[in-house]
Parts: structure tokens; C-alpha cells; sequence
């Protein structure tokens, strides 16, 4: 499913309603997969690059998602986002997406 997100929060505050709407919305194909081998492992909703299938064309990952809006070619996604810091670890944020369906792929 190809789809415009819009970013609802950055590193876990919400941002203002002006702020949220004036940002380019990040274009691609939504992927739904469960992730880990071994143990529980987690899901993770994606948005894929349209012309880059591979590991580099995920332009977001939001994990643990569940939605939490639905509307008229609208779905809202609340997660977690993962985030690295310079000791090589890595900070996780609550995010949200909000997801404008689109009939199809566009590139650029």
C-alpha cells in the first residue's frame, strides 16, 4: 500500500499542529512484517522507498505499531521509533504516523 506519512512527533513530543502540517510528507510503500528469530521478536511497520526495495530504501521503521485513527484514505500509526547516540547505543521515542493512502507509487 503506497501512502504519504506525515510525522506526528519528534523524539517523542508531539509537535504543534502548524509544524505538523507544514512538513513534507515522506512518499512510499507501507510493509507490515514481524521481525526476530528465536525469541519474541517485534513488529515493525515500514515505509519502503518506491524504486529501492533493499535494505537502505527504508526511509522509516516505526516498531510496535498500533493504529490508533482511521478515517476516509487516513490511517494513524502510534509506535516506537529507534534512534542511535553517539556510544553506539540506541534511544527509542514514542511516534506516530499519520498515513494519507495513495493510489499509487510516486517517484521523486
Amino acid at each position: 500500500m503506497f501512502a504519504d506519512v506525515y510525522l506526528r512527533r519528534y523524539r517523542g513530543q508531539r509537535l504543534r499542529p502548524s509544524d505538523e502540517s507544514a512538513q513534507t510528507p515522506r512518499h512510499g510503500a507501507l510493509q507490515l512484517a514481524h521481525v526476530g528469530t528465536g525469541g519474541p521478536g517485534c513488529t515493525v511497520l515500514t515505509l519502503q522507498a518506491v524504486n529501492n526495495h533493499t535494505e537502505r530504501g527504508k526511509l522509516l521503521c516505526l516498531y510496535e505499531p498500533v493504529i490508533i485513527g482511521l478515517g476516509n484514505g487516513w490511517l494513524t500509526f502510534r509506535g516506537f521509533e529507534s534512534l542511535a547516540i553517539t556510544d553506539g547505543g540506541t534511544v527509542s521515542f514514542v511516534q506516530e504516523w499519520r498515513c494519507r493512502v495513495t493510489e499509487r507509487a510516486r517517484c521523486g
